[in-house]
């Protein structure tokens, strides 16, 4: 069987390779009308190459369209003539038919869920995402608000210091002022061990 597919294959390609040359030829010739092989190389007074070409070409010719003579003709009483292959090549395009359908319907099922997917996770990241965003801008806040608590206490601290030291600056002023003479010094001196008594 081997043997066979390569004499056809060397009797297909033998004519390819003669046609080809010819129409070359009438190419390079500039001769406008097309004939067969056969044919131009009888008017290139090449009679018995003809001849003999021509059996490669009636080969080639049987070969090529043997799925035309092998085709199985029968007779169908509601449409005539029909042929074989064409019935079995219509249950086979039908039959592709709807695996392709099969097919695109799992496609489609497949995109969907990949899609489904796609929006699924899509959603988690953004989520996550925005309750990531809030915890940090929260910690901000927080550190924020404790920073500026701390400053403000500092700060409070610092201005009761300063007015505790300008309190006493002034007292002591007006101690020496009030204090200039004996006797007012006599004056607060017993004011202040009456207070110590009392308390």
């Amino acid at each position: 069987m081997l043997e066979n597919g390569y004499a056809v294959s060397v009797i297909v390609l033998s004519a390819l390779v003669v046609e080809s040359a010819l129409n070359r030829t009438r190419y390079v010739r500039n001769e406008p009308k097309r004939e067969s092989a056969v044919d131009t190389l009888r008017r290139l007074s090449a009679g018995d190459l003809a001849h003999e070409i021509e059996e490669v070409f009636v080969l080639r010719d049987i070969i090529a369209h043997n799925h035309i003579w092998t085709a199985a003709m029968r007779w169908d009483d509601s449409s005539g003539m029909a042929l074989d292959s064409a019935e079995k090549a219509k249950q086979e395009m039908s039959s592709l038919k709807s695996d392709n359908e099969k097919l695109l319907k799992e496609a489609r099922e497949e995109r969907d869920k990949i899609l489904r997917d796609a929006r699924t996770m899509s959603n988690q990241l953004h989520d996550e995402a925005q309750t990531n965003a809030k915890k940090t801008a929260d910690k901000i806040i927080a550190d924020a608000k404790s920073i500026i608590n701390t400053e403000k206490q500092a700060a409070l601290n610092d201005i009761k210091a300063q007015v505790a030291m300008f309190s006493l600056e002034i007292a002591g002023k007006l101690i020496k002022k009030n204090l200039s003479d004996d006797k007012s010094q006599k004056e607060l001196t017993e004011t202040l061990i009456k207070d110590l008594k009392l308390n």
